[in-house]
């Protein structure tokens, strides 16, 4: 009785890996290629003294959300960031750009107080 049943368990287990093993296989694939992009990049920044800026850059756009679109009952669309409607989306991506910029600009100002108080401390 027991070896029937393990024949029924791998033969589900076949069975389910012809129906999903494609995605799944491509879901992993996709995931290596990200890795080696990511080894990449990481490998060009050990060589590009502005790698630290965009990576900021990144983390702060990252903390900062999306633009919306809004579609009113007409013709009219329009574009939603922190609370506020624009008429138009490049001012929605100015506004966005320039909370991303201040964002990383504060991280700076922080770190700099961080490291000009010990600098200041060890005098």
């Amino acid at each position: 009785m027991g070896n029937i049943v393990l024949i029924c368990l791998l033969f589900l287990a076949v069975a389910a890996l012809y129906r999903w093993g494609r995605p799944i296989l491509q879901a992993l694939q996709r995931f290596d290629a990200r890795n080696v992009r990511r080894k990449q990049e990481q490998h060009a920044a050990r060589f590009d003294p502005n790698a630290h800026y965009r990576e900021t850059m990144r983390l702060a756009e990252e903390q900062v959300e999306e633009i919306t679109e809004i579609t009113d009952p007409g013709p009219v669309t329009r574009f939603l960031f922190n609370g506020e409607e624009y008429d138009r989306r490049e001012d929605a991506e100015a506004a966005r750009a320039a909370m991303v910029f201040e964002k990383a600009r504060g991280f700076y100002m922080e770190l700099d107080t961080i490291y000009l108080g010990r600098r200041g401390r060890a005098r």
